[in-house]
């Protein structure tokens, strides 16, 4: 597990140095009740997520004022998901939001932190993905468009 973590952070590296990152800013946001489930076919982009964060991540795509939920990602998992195409922006971009999951104080129940990372539109090529590498501080959690492996 540890060797496919280095190798996607490698890869993170050297994508950065040569594409760039896009922007991902970690905020609060209130609008994560109402999210509609992946379709079973898709044929958008495609969304990679490595959850170094101690708590599940939910990970949502943006389509206008609605969230879309793509799926959950444990803690310590690599998860890659697919975008359904009629969950993308204008111009084919697409739009995440990501969510860790914590503990309500004193009641033994799950519920969502409203502290998430939200990006900017992405427009992703064929033969590329988005990796998120999800960070136990949002802050430092880190954004790259990959080639497909």
């Amino acid at each position: 597990m540890t060797k496919g973590i280095s190798k996607i952070a490698t890869a993170s590296a050297l994508m950065l140095a040569t594409i760039g990152a896009t922007t991902l800013r970690a905020d609060i946001v209130n609008d994560i009740d109402s999210a509609v489930t992946a379709p079973a076919t898709t044929d958008g982009p495609k969304v990679r997520v490595m959850n170094n964060h101690p708590d599940r991540a939910y990970v949502y795509v943006i389509g206008g004022d609605q969230l879309y939920l793509l799926g959950t990602v444990g803690n310590m998992q690599l998860k890659t998901f697919e975008v359904p195409e009629a969950w993308l922006n204008g111009a084919g971009t697409v739009q995440l939001k990501v969510f860790p999951r914590a503990l309500e104080a004193g009641i033994g129940r799950s519920a969502f932190s409203q502290f998430g990372i939200r990006t900017r539109a992405i427009q992703v090529p064929a033969d590329r993905l988005i990796e998120l590498l999800l960070e136990p501080s949002l802050e430092k959690s880190d954004l790259n468009i990959v080639p497909t492996l």
